[in-house]
């Protein structure tokens, strides 16, 4: 049996019990679900049931749950076992708990990057989507390091936790191409000063709607915040029932040409900042290594260019 137990299951039994869901654990896998399906299914043939599968997804057995610690520890042994092939350094604790918000914001982007330059990291992700719950995980020792705009949090950041900015999000406008705004190729502030923007989901993320209110007061629009915050298409959706609406998006987000709303531009550009924050007094071993990581790609942005809007930042310690 032993020659039949790849890393790759493992890695996927890993990935399915943190998402309890094998779509999204073939994303963060970058595999179709297909193929975690099969290696799922090599594991179980061999060791016997893992998961229950039951609506809506996937949660481990009593096997299962006894054999995630040995495969985290597997995981983590293979990649002390490329580091030392390599000569190279590695961190005592190699599993890094963050939480990175969602799939398709910068800090999951950053921590992927980072785990190509060290291959034997492991990385365990939640999404809390809510800073000031992820704070609290900090606080409780569940979680190592937490991204997320602190400029939006109603207190500043206690003293034992350090926080430092690295990246933002350049910001779009998805207006309705049967709206009014349909011809133009840059919106401006006189453009949206008498306009309404459309931003769900401050009821379940505090530092999300100060940015939303901040960037409204800012451009002199009107803010409505009514819905929730399930993704693009229903920001596509609800821009398309109603061409008077405007909401905001990432730049890099994946628009479609056929979606019927349009991604504009904004002069001058929004900006939403993401902090990584971390104990400052014990840090994981890994932190000081990812943040020697990210300062290549850190932001040099400046609040006193005129071609980028930052919302107010506190200083970082």
């Amino acid at each position: 049996m032993g020659e039949d137990l790849h890393l790759s299951q493992v890695r996927a039994l890993l990935a399915v019990a943190h998402h309890g869901h094998v779509g999204r654990a073939a994303v963060d896998l970058h595999l179709s679900q297909q193929a975690v399906s099969k290696r799922i299914a090599a594991l179980e043939t061999h060791l016997g049931p893992l998961f229950h599968r039951r609506p809506p997804g996937m949660t481990l057995t009593d096997l299962g749950e006894r054999l995630l610690e040995q495969a985290q520890h597997l995981i983590a042994l293979a990649g002390q076992i490329t580091a030392d092939a390599h000569h190279q350094p590695y961190p005592p604790h190699p599993s890094l708990r963050a939480d990175v918000w969602g799939q398709v914001h910068p800090p999951m982007k950053l921590l992927r990057d980072f785990t190509t330059h060290h291959p034997g990291v492991v990385i365990e992700p939640s999404m809390r989507r809510n800073l000031p719950s992820a704070l609290a995980a900090l606080e409780q020792d569940e979680i190592d390091l937490a991204f997320g705009y602190t400029g939006g949090l109603p207190d500043r950041l206690p003293a034992h936790l350090a926080a430092r900015i690295v990246a933002t999000t350049p910001v779009i406008a998805l207006i309705s191409a049967r709206g009014p705004l349909a011809e133009r190729t840059r919106l401006t502030r006189h453009d949206l000063q008498t306009r309404t923007v459309w931003w769900p989901g401050g009821a379940t993320s505090p530092e999300l709607a100060a940015f939303g209110h901040q960037l409204a007061d800012h451009l002199g629009a009107g803010l409505i915040t009514d819905g929730v915050n399930l993704g693009l298409e229903v920001l596509i959706d609800r821009i398309t029932r109603d061409p008077t609406l405007i909401t905001l998006a990432g730049a890099d987000w994946p628009i479609s040409g056929d979606s019927g709303v349009l991604a504009r531009p904004i002069h001058p550009v929004p900006h939403y900042p993401w902090s990584a924050i971390w104990p400052a007094q014990r840090p994981h071993p890994l932190i000081r290594d990812l943040l020697k990581h990210l300062e290549t790609g850190r932001p040099t942005l400046r609040p006193d260019d005129p071609s980028i809007w930052l919302p107010w930042l506190p200083t970082a310690r």
